[in-house]
């Protein structure tokens, strides 16, 4: 049941990231997929953050975000983004390669694979660098190699943009090599879904018998409405409940793969569609869509399923339909920035901080510029 609730809300998102982002119709559909998770999250985090999740509350969300995308879908049905052409084959290009690249690659990037999985081990430690080995590295930079230089062939934009996400998988990986799991961050999370999935009372809550209040300006609050640990962590219990849940995955293994995949896969696109709405360049966005392999803290979070991750996701999308209104000066797309930024309240704090500043700054460099 729950694949079909995919199908169908993946099918409006495609719709909706249509509307807003200038790119070919495959790369909404896909986004339409991580879109379609998103809101689930910001949707379920209402019921943990201030309610409660459970098996009516978890059907509660799944109706409402069929609800909430068959709005936007409606709403954005004869707004058509310009086509920045980005499929088109890049005859300027500097390398041309063959299939043998292709064929070196997937040899490559398989190789990784079988030594991460062969390193695998439950056994205490410190860093993952104590079992993987040193062939890895070796592996790791002659692909990042391979997919720079493919940034720049003549290659047609989808069939690089496979290799970076491959490339982008196999790199934020390497932390599955310990089946524990680094950081305490991970324990306490998963403890935190584990209550969850009992049924177990969390407070902050509404659902209580003992309210927890705080006085601001001699008002009485209830904390659960401002809680920002629960509100910021809510985000990633309420996926992880909800799959673990529908899937019958325990959340130790679940969160072992979600992040990293979801992480791997949606923030390449993301940040291609969001340079190109920067720089309508095919290189530049490429670029851009390597990101994440370029700097530790990506690495990091890309690599695990916590709040964080889950925030630079989010924050990335969200300053992408900015850009896209910024670009095009459209009053529908204006709104679905604000409900999307607005939204991020139920996600990691300072990414709806930095969310808010920046939908801020966008609206003021448009006061010049009235909307369509």
């Amino acid at each position: 049941i729950f694949l079909i609730w995919w199908v169908i809300a993946s099918y409006f998102s495609g719709n909706i990231m249509r509307g807003v982002f200038p790119v070919e119709k495959i790369y909404n559909r896909i986004l339409g997929y991580f879109f379609s998770i998103f809101i689930l999250g910001f949707i379920a985090n209402i019921f943990t953050a201030w309610l409660v999740l459970n098996n009516l509350t978890i059907l509660l969300s799944l109706v409402i975000v069929l609800l909430i995308l068959f709005f936007w879908q409606n709403y954005f049905k004869e707004n058509q983004a310009r086509d920045i052409g980005v499929e088109k084959a890049d005859e300027a290009g500097v390398f041309h390669f063959r299939k043998t690249f292709f064929i070196l690659f997937g040899l490559l990037a398989a190789l990784g694979w079988v030594l991460l999985f062969s390193a695998r081990t439950g056994n205490y430690l410190i860093t993952p660098w104590q079992v993987i080995s040193p062939w890895y590295v070796l592996i790791i930079f002659l692909l990042g190699l391979l997919v720079y230089f493919l940034v720049f062939s003549r290659q047609k934009t989808l069939v690089i943009l496979i290799p970076v996400i491959l490339f982008s998988l196999l790199l934020h990986s390497y932390f599955l090599v310990y089946v524990e799991g680094f950081g305490g961050d991970k324990w306490r999370h998963l403890g935190s879904e584990y209550r969850i999935l009992r049924g177990l009372e969390y407070q902050p809550t509404l659902l209580t018998d003992n309210l927890w209040y705080l006085n601001i300006a001699g008002l009485n609050i209830p904390r659960a409405l401002i809680d920002g640990p629960k509100l910021s962590y809510g985000f990633q219990w309420s996926i992880s409940a909800i799959l673990s849940r529908v899937a019958n995955i325990d959340v130790f293994y679940l969160d072992q793969f979600l992040g990293l995949i979801l992480f791997s896969i949606f923030m390449p696109i993301i940040l291609f569609i969001g340079a190109n709405l920067i720089w309508p360049n095919k290189k530049f966005a490429l670029l851009a869509a390597a990101l994440p392999a370029m700097f530790y803290v990506l690495q990091y979070y890309g690599g695990q399923t916590l709040p964080t991750s889950y925030g630079l996701m989010g924050f990335a999308f969200i300053i992408a339909v900015w850009l896209a209104y910024l670009n095009y000066n459209n009053r529908k797309i204006a709104a679905f920035a604000i409900f999307m930024t607005l939204l991020m309240y139920f996600n990691y704090s300072l990414s709806f901080i930095l969310a808010v500043m920046f939908g801020f700054l966008i609206l003021l460099m448009k006061i010049k510029n009235p909307i369509k």
